[in-house]
């Protein structure tokens, strides 16, 4: 009933008497806030795809061509690499041996 192919006439029959018996007078406003989330959600798939288009073809735009970068999407200096040059401080081992605490009997 069920397979991996689309489903047939008679499976969408039954979506439908279940989704009638579910939602009953509501299934127009139902099917209606489906159709928005649908719209919504393509939407935004349409606005990350133009995201992705913009910067691939800036970035490869602005390799091959001369011209100063955009000063939208700043594009860092290469430098050489200098692992001492982090902000982090490195990790220096305890000296001593390890203390107990006093841990209180009520817990």
């Amino acid at each position: 009933m069920f397979g991996f192919g689309s489903p047939s006439g008679g499976e969408f029959l039954l979506l439908l008497v279940v989704a009638l018996m579910l939602f009953g007078r509501d299934l127009p406003k139902v099917m209606q806030n489906i159709g928005k989330g649908v719209r919504q959600f393509q939407s935004g798939l349409r606005g990350m795809e133009s995201e992705v288009n913009r910067a691939t073809y800036s970035t490869s735009s602005y390799k091959s061509s001369t011209a100063e970068p955009s000063s939208s999407r700043p594009i860092p200096e290469e430098e050489e690499d200098d692992e001492d040059d982090f902000d982090v401080p490195k990790f220096v081992p305890p000296t001593s041996a390890p203390v107990e605490e006093d841990k209180p009997e009520n817990a």
